[in-house]
């Protein structure tokens, strides 16, 4: 079954998304991070972290909050870029990352300092990346 389906055409990109994909991103996003960071040798509460996540669709958030736990802000900013500015596809994790960058700058010393980037792509791929915020 496809899960994402993505197509480059004389009108641009369309997407279409299965309806059982926020699902299918729910029931394997966790072993993903914890494949991610166990290669680092340590074990994080997923609240404890920032999190940069890829905002495919407000469902997909829904689903990657609930099956870790979220708190509601830990996805702020995923959320916020989606309602902007929508699905960018592969640019969209980095406008995710400049709206971080920004809520953590205000937030100052009480910032996390590790965190999670997750990014979803066509066919159904995950990719995951430890993150270390340094303090300048």
């Amino acid at each position: 079954m496809k899960q994402l389906n993505v197509r480059l055409g004389e009108g641009g990109v369309d997407i279409d998304i299965s309806f059982n994909l926020p699902r299918f991103v729910a029931q394997n996003l966790e072993r993903c991070l914890l494949d991610a960071s166990g290669a680092l040798g340590v074990e994080w509460k997923w609240n404890d972290l920032f999190w940069a996540v890829h905002p495919g669709s407000r469902g997909i958030l829904d689903r990657v909050e609930s099956a870790l736990g979220l708190e509601p802000r830990k996805l702020a900013s995923s959320r916020t870029v989606v309602r902007d500015y929508g699905n960018m596809l592969s640019a969209t994790v980095i406008f995710v990352l400049e709206e971080l960058r920004r809520r953590m700058d205000e937030e100052g010393d009480e910032a996390a300092e590790w965190g999670m980037m997750v990014g979803f792509g066509p066919g159904f791929t995950v990719e995951t990346m430890v993150l270390h915020a340094t303090k300048y």
